[in-house]
């Protein structure tokens, strides 16, 4: 895949565009993907920083260009490039430069926490939160077709800070270490303004670590004013802040780009507003409990800096809340979920086990033996999680959460059949979280039951119509005791043995059986295998309402096996599983007016005995083609053909091969 990422970075914007944007390229890279930077050369740019790392930057002129100007100096230095995807990083670009480029590109995503201007992209990046206005400050902004990933849970973090996270023990609410640090560039000068704070006696004893932005005109003075500060230290050059937010306790600074690092960290702060563009963000999160905001950066006084920070150092409590509540805004994941939603490779999703503290989980879920997983991509992308609960009578109930932003029913139902089979042999008792479409598209929810033997083949065969139903947003429990029925809307009995009371059978409004014979003959017991046995190369699977007389309801649907007379158990098994499912799947979706489509049989009844293990003997006098029949039938783990000679039994495998040549 082909990427270019245009993003300027200078004394005037800052870093954070070019240095986000360089998170990304560097995810992409590591998926395989060949990406290219333009940027101006204006002053402060990154330029060098890009190129050390090994990317090819199309410089343009420093300017204040018109979006037009831009739009055609972009296309000049893309030559024959051709991306699969331009992104786009920038204050000053929008609708009219990106419609310009649409016929160079194959796909826009445009990178934006203003919500001030239009865009013609396919997809849109916003890590900003704004409460509940968050999922909508776009809707008149962008096309009904673009991908919105809003959020900081699609933040644009270094790696190594989601790496930290897992290993930082929680916060104990004491200040002892201050990260001092405004951005690239400090227009306002507040690190001086909170270094001359934090020489009041109160802070004495304190750590601080002084951050100075690559263009931060005021370096000198800072450096001076930390060499006269106890327990002061100065850094520059930083390729990342983990490092100094893993130390600190609290953190002095600017409301902008760092304020999701901080986050991810659980790293509480006092913040100010350098920007007019950070004040309604920097405000929002302040009131969810993350931060102490001081608002507009432009006027603060040191008096203002130190009545703030020691209001943190009187209260522990409310620094721990701070750290907690900033801890659940985001894990640190956001480069890989973007990657994710530009990449063309289609999701291999994957379940691996994870530790209950890795906070990725629901604090609703307490079950101390409870199975967790995590659900990634085949790049280790996270999906989503999953938690499956062992219950008191062998049941389990299995929740799974997953990104709807970047999953699509595919993947979710992939990821339930995997599910299903990592909690055998246990079974399913139900699934939460379940709707994933709306009442609005007519989805009715229905409870749903299947019961089957537990020890059933037909098992094996079920999970994709567990996903189906799952995906369209049904509750779906399975059981494999009469005694477990529960009241809902279908219970469907497949691959059952028992019968049902008239009390169970009354617990749902429809309960369902699927019989292997065009009935009403061949009732009764394993009606494919005795029809294979007559010789039959085509069988009917009926699907029926049960009634307290076996067998005898009336039909909804019925479809047909055809075979050519050379298929083994396994075969049949599957061919007769499949078609089990396709009824079960076309029942569901045509509810509720297929119940009133019930037609009642007709015909003479037949009926078939129950087969035992004897009925697989072989005849050792007749030749095997005359019992070839009986040979496809035959179980080979459980009821395996056998013959009788000399007073021995001898015990027969069959399985098909290609003939040679």
């Amino acid at each position: 895949m082909k990427v270019v990422i245009r993003a300027d970075a200078s004394s005037r914007v800052g870093s954070g565009h070019v240095m986000r944007c360089k998170t990304l390229a560097d995810e992409l890279r590591r998926r395989g993907a060949e990406v290219q930077f333009v940027c101006r050369d204006d002053p402060g740019h990154l330029i060098a920083l890009l190129t050390s790392e090994g990317y090819r930057v199309a410089v343009l002129p420093a300017a204040d260009a018109a979006e037009s100007a831009d739009a055609d100096a972009t296309t000049s230095v893309l030559g024959g490039f051709a991306p699969d995807w331009l992104v786009v990083d920038h204050y000053g670009l929008g609708e009219e430069w990106e419609s310009r480029l649409r016929a160079h590109v194959s796909r826009i995503f445009v990178i934006d926490d203003l919500a001030n201007r239009p865009h013609a992209c396919d997809a849109l990046l916003d890590p900003n939160w704004f409460g509940a206005t968050t999922p909508h400050r776009y809707d008149s902004l962008v096309p009904r077709s673009c991908r919105r990933l809003l959020g900081p849970r699609y933040a644009l973090l270094h790696p190594l800070f989601a790496q930290l996270r897992r290993i930082l023990p929680p916060r104990d609410g004491l200040i002892r270490r201050v990260l001092v640090f405004f951005g690239a560039v400090d227009s306002w000068n507040q690190t001086t303004a909170v270094l001359e704070a934090l020489r009041a006696p109160a802070f004495a004893g304190l750590a601080v670590d002084v951050v100075v932005g690559h263009a931060n005109v005021h370096g000198a003075a800072i450096e001076a004013m930390v060499r006269d500060l106890a327990g002061g230290a100065l850094h520059r050059k930083l390729p990342t802040l983990a490092g100094v937010m893993a130390r600190a306790d609290v953190m002095a600074g600017a409301g902008g780009a760092t304020t999701w690092e901080r986050c991810c960290l659980g790293l509480p702060a006092v913040v100010a507003a350098t920007a007019a563009n950070q004040e309604p963000f920097t405000a929002a999160v302040a009131a969810a409990g993350v931060q102490h905001s001081l608002g507009d950066a432009s006027t603060l006084t040191a008096a203002e800096w130190a009545a703030a920070l020691r209001d943190f150092q009187r209260s522990p409590e409310r620094v721990r809340a701070c750290a907690v509540a900033a801890r659940a805004m985001t894990d640190g994941l956001g480069v890989q979920r973007v990657a994710m939603a530009l990449w063309p490779a289609p999701i291999r999703p994957r379940l691996r086990r994870a530790d209950r503290d890795d906070g990725r989980f629901s604090d609703e879920v307490e079950a101390a033996d409870a199975l967790w997983l995590t659900a990634e991509d085949q790049y280790g992308a996270p999906l989503g999680t999953v938690c499956a609960v062992p219950h008191a009578q062998g049941d389990t109930i299995v929740d799974i959460n997953v990104d709807a932003a970047l999953v699509d029913d595919g993947v979710r139902a992939a990821l339930l059949r995997q599910t299903v089979g990592m909690v055998r042999p246990g079974f399913l008792r139900s699934i939460r979280h379940g709707r994933l479409r709306g009442d609005g598209e007519g989805c009715r929810s229905l409870r749903l039951t299947v019961l089957t033997d537990r020890t059933s083949w037909l098992n094996d065969h079920l999970e994709p119509l567990f996903s189906d139903w799952f995906m369209q947003g049904h509750a779906v429990r399975w059981v494999h005791d009469p005694a477990d029925l529960l009241t809902g809307d279908v219970c469907f009995l497949l691959g059952c043995s028992m019968v049902l009371t008239a009390d169970q059978i009354r617990r749902n409004r429809h309960t369902l059986v699927v019989h292997e014979s065009d009935l009403p003959r061949g009732r009764g017991w394993s009606p494919l295998t005795w029809q294979i046995l007559e010789g039959a190369k085509r069988i009917a699977v009926t699907l029926f309402e049960v009634t307290l007389a076996t067998d005898a309801g009336p039909i909804y649907l019925q479809t047909w096996i055809t075979l050519d007379g050379t298929e083994l158990v396994d075969e049949l098994r599957a061919r007769q599983a499949e078609a089990t499912v396709r009824l079960g799947r076309d029942w569901i979706e045509r509810y509720p007016s297929i119940a009133r489509e019930a037609v009642p049989q007709s015909g003479e009844p037949t009926t078939y005995r129950r087969r035992t293990p004897a009925d697989s003997e072989i005849d050792p006098n007749r030749p095997l083609r005359d019992q070839f029949a009986l040979l496809r039938v035959v179980d080979n783990e459980r009821y395996p053909a056998f013959f009788r000679l000399g007073g021995a039994r001898y015990v027969i495998s069959i399985r098909k091969e290609k003939a040679a040549g």
